[in-house]
């Protein structure tokens, strides 16, 4: 029998405790033997800039996955690789390391109808499922599914809190301890990061 790895990627900027609960479910709601974070250098579709550099974003994903309590890992594929790197280039990668296991990328809602923008989606749909992480106000629209995505959904109470909004709120110094890991926190303020 194949066993299930998903994926979830992102810029991580900070990791919250929104991405750590979405792991925790995926994990459930999947059945996954593993779950791989895969910290991008640069999102195909977010703006170039980041608030802290791929080595800091890195650290603090460590310090937050280190915590979890089922197996899971970084894959820094895309961060080595320096650039912009599409969900396909790096499905084909994991595929080629994990090629007797099930792959099911982890998605939010939001992102669900922007499927048909993504690179080589075809292929990609081929090579991976998709588990979209429900969210209020966000219904699939099976119809706008590109051909052959196979889209299943992940049922948990999401957390209404962006990489972004936590970012401003530091730069203001706002006590986020709702929002992110006592330890992401030391290491932000150690680091000096979002200033």
């Amino acid at each position: 029998m194949s066993s299930a790895i998903g994926i979830l990627g992102g810029s991580f900027d900070p990791v919250h405790l929104g991405h750590m609960r979405l792991a925790e479910a995926a994990h459930s709601e999947c059945g996954l033997d593993k779950l791989l974070f895969v910290p991008a250098y640069q999102a195909p579709l977010k703006p170039s800039k980041t608030g802290a550099c791929a080595r800091d974003r890195l650290a603090m994903l460590e310090i937050a996955v280190e915590k979890l309590s089922f197996s899971a890992e970084i894959e820094t594929f895309e961060i080595c690789r320096n650039s912009i790197s599409y969900s396909i280039d790096t499905a084909r990668y994991l595929a080629g390391k994990y090629p007797k296991s099930r792959l099911i990328w982890i998605i939010g809602a939001d992102h669900v109808q922007k499927l048909h923008l993504w690179k080589d989606i075809e292929e990609l749909s081929g090579i991976v499922e998709f588990a979209c992480a429900a969210r209020p106000g966000y219904a699939i629209d099976r119809t706008l599914l590109p051909a052959g995505a196979r889209v299943g959904v992940i049922n948990f109470d999401p957390v209404e809190i962006s990489s972004s909004q936590i970012r401003e709120a530091l730069s203001c110094g706002k006590n986020l301890n709702s929002m992110l890991d006592a330890d992401v926190i030391s290491y932000i303020k150690s680091h000096n990061l979002y200033k």
